[in-house]
């Protein structure tokens, strides 16, 4: 049975890297990476690094706001 997994990875672009997420169904987490990096590939032709299903940590996030390579919204 599938279910609905938030799929969180970065983009790069501009030198800069950019935080997005996308709604996938998918058997497991593992699946679900696989099928949001292939959607991100097809829709927007650039490689979607480091996805993942876990939330990043907001102290986490606080420290990359900070640094002016990342771009997080």
């Amino acid at each position: 049975m599938k279910k609905s997994y938030q799929v969180f990875y970065w983009i790069k672009r501009d030198r800069h890297e950019f935080l997005h997420h996308i709604f996938v169904n998918a058997e497991n987490a593992r699946e679900a990476c696989k099928v949001a990096k292939a959607v991100v590939k097809e829709k927007t032709g650039r490689n979607a690094f480091r996805p993942t299903t876990k939330a990043p940590d907001p102290a986490e996030l606080e420290a990359l706001r900070k640094n002016s390579y990342y771009v997080v919204d």
